[in-house]
């Protein structure tokens, strides 16, 4: 996300508050440089007023580097060390650069983008990257990152507040159960229930960002923030007790990865809205659709909204070991169609080509993952 014309409340809410975004970038001033003498005399006139109130002294600093269309300024590595000597910074390993969850930063991030002569700098607000929630450990092969299940989750019609609106109006349009048959380490089904409630995907408590330790940081502001993430989570544990919550199945027939599930969901704490069992797909029941509100001493009504299948099953890299995919895209589909008849199927794919296979016929989101489109 680049944050650009926005508040310094803004900027700072963006990091605590945004669920699908990887990175929250400040940009810090453009400018021209044919050459890397350009580049120097950019760096030393804006220095000053545009960068270094967004740098921390003497921290080592990680610069990454997209260069395209320039005929001197092509050389990534030789940017990245013209930079740290013009801005008089350490370089550091730009994978190192942020922590998510340390106390202090170890160094800090700028993106560089270059294209022809044009040069604009950025600075990252975040730190280590968003998608990294404090609840999510490790164990799974491969796992989806946090931020696309809930990309996926929020295109698919799982949205915010819309069980509160679907309590009240008797059902709504929004899909009331969820169903993971490839859940993995639980991504999906665990976004899903802090959706279902509405708490905020970070603990404020608990993580770092990067703008936490700039010189124009502002804590009153920053405290603000923090003020509303904690009313988010107080109202979230109000819903809890209120609403009639959606119904979340994952399971996997790899017993580790399960394993590994429950114990995220423990710390994410949504482990009583979820049931997570070992199962393979050709065994699996669906789960029921929750009946829709009613008035008293009358009848629960036929559910209006529909549940969703959201699954991201094997492919690419993922599929090593899993046979024919295309079998098995189709056995999804034809358990979904049979068990499942009032449940739509949103799959994340490398290939259309399998999703249709499942009985796919549209794209309803486009991402890119580790450089790969999928869809």
């Amino acid at each position: 996300v680049i944050a650009e014309h926005v508040t310094t409340r803004q900027l700072y809410a963006a990091n605590a508050f945004l669920r699908t975004a990887s990175r929250v970038l400040l940009p810090l001033c453009e400018f021209k440089a044919r050459s890397f003498i350009d580049l120097e005399l950019a760096v030393k006139r804006l220095r000053a007023e545009h960068i270094d109130p967004w740098l921390v002294p003497h921290l080592p600093l990680g610069v990454v580097v997209r260069a395209s269309g320039s005929p001197a300024l092509y050389h990534t590595s030789a940017i990245r060390q013209r930079l740290c000597k013009f801005l008089e910074r350490p370089m550091a390993d730009v994978a190192d650069a942020g922590s998510a969850r340390a106390s202090q930063p170890e160094s800090q991030r700028l993106e560089v983008v270059v294209r022809g002569e044009r040069v604009s700098l950025f600075v990252d607000a975040s730190g280590g990257p968003l998608h990294e929630r404090s609840w999510r450990q490790g164990g799974a092969k491969m796992p989806m990152k946090v931020s696309v299940a809930a990309g996926l989750l929020m295109s698919s019609g799982w949205l915010p507040n819309s069980f509160s609106n679907a309590s009240a109006a008797g059902g709504g349009g929004a899909p009331r159960a969820l169903l993971d048959p490839f859940c993995g380490s639980g991504a999906i089904a665990i976004e899903a229930a802090c959706l279902a409630l509405g708490s905020p995907p970070h603990c404020l408590q608990e993580r770092y960002f990067a703008l936490q330790q700039w010189p124009a940081f502002e804590p009153g502001v920053w405290a603000s923030v923090r003020g509303e993430a904690t009313e988010r989570t107080e109202a979230a544990e109000r819903r809890r007790d209120k609403l009639r919550p959606p119904t979340i199945v994952g399971s996997d027939r790899d017993a580790g990865a399960i394993a590994t599930a429950q114990m995220n969901a423990a710390r994410a704490g949504v482990s009583d809205l979820i049931d997570f069992h070992v199962a393979p797909i050709s065994t699996l029941p669906p789960p029921p659709l929750p009946p829709t509100a009613h008035t008293a001493g009358s009848a629960p009504s036929v559910p209006t909204a529909r549940g969703l299948v959201l699954t991201n099953p094997p492919w690419g890299h993922r599929s090593a070991g899993s046979g024919d995919l295309r079998n098995l895209y189709a056995r999804l589909g034809q358990v979904v169609a049979k068990h499942c008849p009032s449940y739509s199927l949103a799959i994340l794919v490398d290939d259309k080509r399998l999703a249709r296979h499942a009985g796919g016929t549209r794209s309803q989101l486009k991402v890119t993952i580790g450089g790969k489109p999928v869809w």
